[in-house]
């Protein structure tokens, strides 16, 4: 499933994973988002899982 960062970031940001990544961890992991959205539109890479991601900021709060 493919995500726009532009989405993420409101998810992220939203109450649900708030309590989950720690305010310092967000902009690292806004920055994983767009350099992986940036890889799939040069084809770099066949899919973006971004819940994989999230799964694992939130593990390493």
């Amino acid at each position: 499933m493919i995500i726009k960062a532009e989405e993420m970031e409101k998810v992220m940001y939203g109450d649900r994973l708030k309590e989950f990544i720690p305010e310092k961890k967000k902009p690292k992991l806004l920055a994983d988002i767009y350099h992986a959205e940036n890889l799939f539109r040069k084809n770099r890479i066949d899919k973006i899982n971004l819940l994989d991601k999230i799964e694992l900021a939130a593990n390493n709060k």
